[in-house]
């Protein structure tokens, strides 16, 4: 009777290894997607201080900050610039801000 206790708790730990290795094969597969704005821009309305990050840099003047293309300058534009490696304090810089 000893014996089919520890077997039928040691198959319950096995079954449990074996769900947990899904779940982290699920999460590592999530972790190794690509970020997508869409994603990001859901995600920054529960974080105000990383949403800040990819805000628009605003003019007092009243001229609005243009990107590529003379197109207003949008979050997601930030974003992708983020993306290619350039930083805030560069970007600001070449919009001479």
């Amino acid at each position: 009777m000893r014996g089919s206790e520890a077997k039928r708790r040691m198959n319950a730990v096995i079954a449990q290894i074996y769900k947990r290795k899904e779940e982290m094969e699920t999460l590592l597969n999530n972790l190794q997607q690509p970020l997508d704005w869409e994603y990001l821009s859901s995600e920054l309305d529960h974080s105000p201080n990383l949403r800040v990050n990819f805000s628009v840099p605003v003019n007092s003047d009243g001229f609005r900050v243009l990107g590529k293309d003379n197109k207003d300058l949008t979050a997601e534009d930030l974003f992708k610039m983020w993306l290619a490696g350039r930083q805030k304090s560069s970007i600001n810089q070449s919009l001479a801000l």
